[in-house]
């Protein structure tokens, strides 16, 4: 499969990771690896991005957290493809939501209303 951006690409993100100061390696680590995640994603190799973004949310990435959250949700058929996992999405767009994202916050209150129609409303 052709790659969109090359290791170089790839290279030069890391090395600008490494000559981060001390205190800022981890949160330098999780901006490296969400924007490899979204080099990636815009040639929509969505499996290929998944590790990239897994690493980047896991660190506290909010953005990244939101776009794996969107991308559980979306599920796709492209580059060997990434499954659609509800309950994946609303454990990240939740976190994400929780760090302020905005988008994030409307599309998991929206997935939690349609996740429990009946009972969100079963106490009147």
């Amino acid at each position: 499969m052709a790659r969109c951006f090359d290791i170089v690409t790839a290279a030069l993100l890391c090395a600008g990771a490494a000559l981060a100061s001390p205190g800022a390696v981890a949160q330098t680590a999780a901006d490296t690896r969400l924007a490899v995640a979204n080099e990636t994603l815009a040639c929509s190799a969505y499996a290929d991005a998944l590790p990239q973004l897994k690493a980047a949310a896991e660190a506290g990435s909010a953005e990244a957290q939101e776009l794996l959250g969107w991308l559980y949700y979306e599920g796709t058929r492209v580059d060997g493809g990434v499954p659609r996992d509800l309950a994946e999405a609303r454990r990240w767009l939740r976190l994400a939501a929780e760090s302020g994202r905005a988008r994030a916050q409307e599309v998991y209150t929206a997935l939690e209303l349609d996740a429990q129609p009946a009972t969100r409303f079963a106490t009147r």
